[in-house]
């Protein structure tokens, strides 16, 4: 338990240097979602099934951080699964099968190494067992190259950490589901975490 503990707050460690600014930019439009699903197996079973769908704002973010046109979703309140932990400036937002932690911000950082896809980490909690397939498309267009990496190695509830490709930037919906329920959230994707 210490060990799942430890790599869910260095994930939020890491998302929580996104939430500090944005370069912006308009997102552009491309050919059509992509779908990925990886063999998942998450950490022991200790979140109650019954978590219920948390109150969430589709806002347009703080000003300056995201434009008006990207309804990105910010968690309202700060629930969040059994034995997960958020670091400051994110929140879980989830349903009764699957969570993911989200800047309070709208706003998710790429390394700052990698161009082209642009590659984001993402850690979500699995209520229920099962294999995390996601998805995602730029709002407002169709986009082929997003890819995601689901690793396998995990429990098949609890913590999974996954790997987001984006091939460009700007506002995109990300669908993660997990036993037939799915939990879709927008997000303004930015190059590098400052």
């Amino acid at each position: 338990m210490p060990h799942r503990l430890i790599v869910v707050a260095a994930l939020a460690a890491s998302m929580s240097v996104a939430v500090s600014g944005c370069t912006g930019g308009t997102a552009t439009t491309g050919a059509g979602p992509a779908t990925i699903a990886g063999p998942s197996r998450g950490s022991p079973a200790n979140v109650p099934a019954e978590s219920a769908r948390q109150p969430v704002s589709h806002a347009p973010g703080s000003p300056g951080l995201v434009p008006a046109s990207c309804p990105v979703t910010v968690p309202r309140q700060a629930r969040q699964p059994a034995g997960a932990d958020a670091g400051p400036g994110l929140r879980w937002y989830g349903n009764s099968a699957v969570w993911v932690l989200l800047s309070v911000s709208g706003v998710l950082g790429t390394d700052p190494q990698q161009r082209r896809p642009w590659y984001s980490k993402v850690p979500w909690w699995r209520t229920v067992p099962g294999v995390l397939t996601i998805r995602a498309g730029p709002v407002g267009g169709l986009a082929a190259g997003f890819h995601a990496d689901v690793p396998s190695g995990y429990d098949p509830t609890g913590f999974q950490p996954s790997g987001l490709y984006w091939p460009r930037l700007g506002c995109w919906q990300v669908t993660g589901t997990v036993a037939g329920q799915a939990l879709t959230f927008t997000v303004w994707v930015k190059a590098g975490y400052g």
